[in-house]
């Protein structure tokens, strides 16, 4: 095998992982009307510390670390907190 084969692999997985990232930031968006209409902190720091532990776990049962997980996705709760304050 070359690596021509395994990194178009990459490349269509990256496409797809930029796809739902941008229908994440777009439920973001709508959460952050939600809650600036209903005057909720953008922050929830019990709610972070809850999707990170139920994110680390899933992420276990499919072949990665919890620190690779947690990683992942404290980069992503910053771009929806932004999201949400714009």
């Amino acid at each position: 095998m070359t690596l021509i084969p395994l990194r178009q692999q990459i490349d269509e997985i990256d496409m797809e992982l930029i796809r739902l990232l941008a229908r994440r930031q777009a439920v973001s968006t709508e959460i952050g009307k939600v809650k600036k209409m209903n005057d909720v902190p953008v922050t929830d720091p019990a709610r972070e510390e809850e999707a990170l532990r139920m994110r680390g776990e899933f992420a276990e049962q499919h072949g990665l670390t919890t620190e690779e997980a947690e990683q992942f996705f404290q980069v992503i709760f910053e771009m929806s907190k932004g999201r949400q304050e714009s």
